[in-house]
C-alpha cells in the first residue's frame, strides 16, 4: 500500500493523467511479481518516448537500502521536468534499461548498494534533464552515502574432509597430462587407439570395483562403477570418434576439451553435491589422457609413508597409494566428494581449502589433523614426540569409544536413554550398527533422489528402504518424507529459482505440488515398512492444513495398497518436523492432529527438581515448569 500510494503520488506530482496514475498504483507489486514470471511493458513505457540518440552518465549507487521508493520518486520527478526521455539501466545485475518515469519499472531495476547505474537520456532538453539527475546522484538523493565495501570473495577457511592425525612425507601430485593439438594423418588407427586406451582404464575401474567389494566396501566399490559409466558414455564416445575422422585431430586433444566442457558444467550446476562429481569427471579424463600419452601412474616409493597434496583428490590417487598414503591436503573438493567418502572408508584423515606453498618440495615431513584442520610442515624433533604420544591417545580413544558404545546409556539415577542413528544413506546405517545404536531417529529419503537421471520407481524406493530397514529388524525407526529443495535440488525436477530458498517451496511444501511424487514415496515407505516398527515424519511443517494432507495422502497410500493386495504396514504413526517459526508458535494446534513430533517434547527424569510448590525452574532442563516435575513432558 505503501509503495502503491508513493508511485501514483508521483504520477500525480508529474500531472499524469489519472489512468496513468492508477496504472501505476496497479502494478506497485509488480518488482515482487517479477521475481516469478517475466514482466511486460505497461503503456506508461510508451510515454516516454524513443531514445534515438542520447546523451549518458553512469554512477555506482551508495544507497544503504538501494533505490527505493523515495530516491526513485525524486528521479522520476527530475526525469519528467524536462523534454526528454529518460531510460536506467542497472549495469552490475543487466538489467533494463527502463522509463524513469515509472517508480515501479525503476524498483523492478533491483538497484542495491554498490551497483553501477547507467543514465541514458535523449530529446530536446536532454542535457538539462542529465545535468540534474547527475546533480541528484551527487547529492545521494538527500541520503547519508553508505560505504561500498570491495566485492572479493572471503577466504576459504580449511574444511575436514575426514577426522584423524597423520605424518608422512610430503608428495604434490603432478600436473595434469598436457594435450596439444595434432594432427593425425590415420584417423581410423586413432580411433582404434581411443578405443584401445578406454577399454584398459575400464579394466583399471573394474579391479578396483571388485577389491572394494572383496573387502567388504560395497558401498564405495559403487564410485568405481560410477565412474566406469562417465567412461563408457556412449553419446560422448561418438563425439569423439566423429570430430577424429571429420577434424583429423589427436584423440587427447578431443577427449581433453570434452571432458573439460563435461566438468565445466557440472561446477555450474547448483547445490553443494552435484557440482562435486566434476571431480570424477576429471579423474576419469585424467585416466585415459595418461593412457594415450602413453604414461605410467606415478609412483612415490620413495618417501615411504605420504602426505598426498594436490588441487583436488581423486579417487584414483587414493587408490593408487593405497599403501602408503596417511593423509590428503587439497585447495579444493567437499566433504561429499567420492575422494572423501574413500578417505574416511579407509581411515585416513583429509583437509581441504588449504593451499600449500610452492616452496615446499616433495618429500617434506609434514603433520595434519584432519579434525582441527591444522598443518605442521617439517615439525621439529619436539613437534614429531609430541605427534606420536597424540597418534597414541587418539587410537587409544577409537578403541575406547567403540567399547563404550556397546554399552547401554544410563543416567545416574538409572533412566535408560536410547540411542539412535541420524541416517542419510546406507552407509549410514552400517556404522550404525557397528557402534550399537538403538535404531533410527531420523532416516532422511533425500538419498534416494539424488544424483540420478529420473526419479526413482516404487519398487527401487521400497527396495533401497528395506535394505537400511534390515539393519534394525527389532528397533524403531522414524522415515522423513522428502526434503528437497534449498541446499538439495534435484536435477530432474523443475524448481524455480528462489531468493530464500531454504524457506520457499521446500519439504511439505514441494510434496504438495507434486503429489504424484509424494504418493509413490508413501507407498514405497508403507511397503518397505511391512515387518518393521516405522513411524512417518514429514519436514518443514507450518499449519494444520499440512499435516492434513500428509495424512490424507499417507491413507490414500494405504487404500490403495490394500486394493492391490500388496503387503504393507498399517496403522503407522503419524509425525512432524518442528522446524519452522509457525510450527513451533502453534505447537499445542499441531501437535492435537499429530501422533508425534521431532523437537517439541523433553521429558524431565531430574528427581532433584522441587517437589511442591508453584512455578519453578527446572534444574535439568533449565525452563520454567509446573509441578510435578519428573517424567513430566515441558
Amino acid at each position: 500500500m505503501v509503495e502503491g500510494a508513493v508511485s501514483a503520488a508521483a504520477r500525480i506530482s508529474l500531472g499524469d493523467s489519472l489512468e496513468l496514475v492508477r496504472q501505476e498504483a496497479c502494478t506497485a507489486l509488480t518488482p515482487k511479481q517479477s521475481q516469478l514470471d517475466d514482466v511486460t511493458a505497461t503503456t506508461a513505457e510508451a510515454a516516454a518516448g524513443d531514445e534515438g540518440d542520447y546523451l549518458s552518465y553512469t554512477f555506482v549507487s551508495r544507497l544503504k537500502n538501494g533505490l527505493h521508493a523515495r530516491p526513485a520518486a525524486m528521479l522520476a520527478g527530475a526525469a519528467a521536468s524536462f523534454n526528454a526521455a529518460v531510460k536506467v539501466k542497472n549495469v552490475s545485475r543487466e538489467k533494463g534499461p527502463e522509463t524513469a518515469r515509472s517508480v515501479n519499472k525503476l524498483a523492478l531495476l533491483g538497484i542495491l548498494l554498490g551497483d553501477e547505474v547507467e543514465v541514458r537520456v535523449s530529446g530536446e532538453d536532454a542535457a538539462e534533464a542529465l545535468s540534474a539527475i547527475q546533480k541528484l546522484a551527487d547529492e545521494n538523493f538527500g541520503e547519508p552515502p553508505a560505504t561500498v565495501e570491495p566485492k572479493s570473495k572471503p577466504k576459504a577457511k580449511p574444511l575436514s574432509l575426514a577426522p584423524g592425525i597423520a605424518m608422512g612425507r610430503l608428495y604434490r601430485e603432478g600436473a595434469a597430462v598436457s594435450c596439444p593439438k595434432r594432427e593425425v594423418n590415420d584417423a581410423e588407427a586413432e580411433v582404434r587407439r581411443f578405443d584401445s586406451a578406454l577399454a584398459e582404464v575400464k579394466a583399471e575401474l573394474q579391479a578396483h570395483e571388485a577389491n572394494f567389494v572383496k573387502e567388504g566396501h560395497a558401498d564405495e566399490a559403487g564410485i568405481f562403477n560410477a565412474q566406469k559409466l562417465i567412461l563408457m558414455d556412449q553419446d560422448l564416445i561418438d563425439e569423439v570418434k566423429t570430430a577424429i575422422n571429420t577434424e583429423k585431430l589427436d584423440a587427447a586433444y578431443l577427449y581433453q576439451q570434452k571432458m573439460n566442457k563435461l566438468a565445466a558444467d557440472y561446477r555450474k550446476l547448483p547445490g553443494g553435491y552435484l557440482p562435486q562429481r566434476a571431480a570424477d569427471i576429471n579423474d576419469v579424463a585424467s585416466r585415459v589422457l595418461a593412457v594415450l600419452a602413453g604414461q605410467k601412474n606415478i609412483e612415490a616409493e620413495d618417501f615411504g609413508d605420504i602426505i598426498l597434496y594436490a588441487r583436488e583428490a581423486q579417487p584414483s590417487m587414493i587408490v593408487r597409494f593405497e599403501n602408503r598414503i596417511r593423509g590428503i591436503l587439497t585447495e579444493t573438493g567437499g566433504a561429499t566428494s567420492h575422494a572423501a567418502i574413500l578417505a574416511k572408508t579407509m581411515g585416513i584423515p583429509g583437509i581441504s581449502g588449504y593451499h600449500l606453498d610452492e616452496s615446499i618440495v616433495n618429500g617434506t615431513p609434514v603433520i595434519i589433523d584432519g579434525k582441527n584442520c591444522t598443518v605442521t610442515v617439517d615439525p621439529d624433533s619436539r613437534t614429531e614426540a609430541e605427534f606420536k604420544k597424540n597418534l597414541a591417545g587418539w587410537e587409544e580413544k577409537k578403541r575406547r569409544d567403540f567399547d563404550e558404545s556397546k554399552k547401554n546409556a544410563v543416567t545416574t539415577d538409572g533412566v535408560k536413554v536410547y540411542i539412535r542413528a541420524n541416517v542419510g544413506e546406507k552407509r549410514d546405517a552400517t556404522e550404525a550398527v557397528r557402534y550399537n545404536a538403538e535404531g533410527i531417529g531420523l532416516l532422511r529419503t533425500e538419498f534416494l533422489f539424488l544424483s540420478r537421471a529420473n526419479p526413482p520407481g516404487e519398487e527401487t524406493q521400497a527396495a533401497m528402504l528395506r535394505e537400511i530397514l534390515a539393519f534394525f529388524p527389532n528397533d524403531p525407526v522414524t522415515i522423513r518424507t522428502l526434503d528437497i529443495g534449498g541446499d538439495k535440488p534435484l536435477p530432474w525436477l523443475d524448481q524455480p529459482k528462489e531468493e530464500n530458498p531454504f524457506l520457499g517451496v521446500r519439504g511439505v511444501r514441494l510434496c504438495r505440488r507434486e503429489r504424484r511424487l509424494f504418493a509413490s514415496q508413501l507407498r514405497a515407505i508403507l511397503r518397505a515398512a511391512y515387518g518393521f516398527d516405522v513411524k512417518v515424519m514429514s519436514p518443514m511443517i507450518s499449519t494444520v492444513d499440512e499435516v492434513c494432507f500428509c495424512k490424507e495422502m499417507l491413507e490414500n497410500a494405504h487404500a490403495e495398497l490394500e486394493r492391490d493386495g500388496i503387503p504393507h504396514t498399517w496403522p503407522v504413526p503419524f509425525g512432524i518436523m518442528v522446524e519452522t517459526p509457525a510450527a513451533a508458535l502453534m505447537a499445542d494446534k499441531l501437535a492435537a492432529v499429530s501422533d508425534f513430533s521431532a523437537s517439541v517434547q523433553t521429558i524431565c527424569h531430574s528427581t532433584s527438581c522441587p517437589p511442591s510448590g508453584g512455578t519453578a525452574t527446572c534444574r535439568t532442563l533449565r525452563t520454567r515448569v509446573r509441578p510435578p516435575y519428573c517424567g513430566q513432558s515441558v
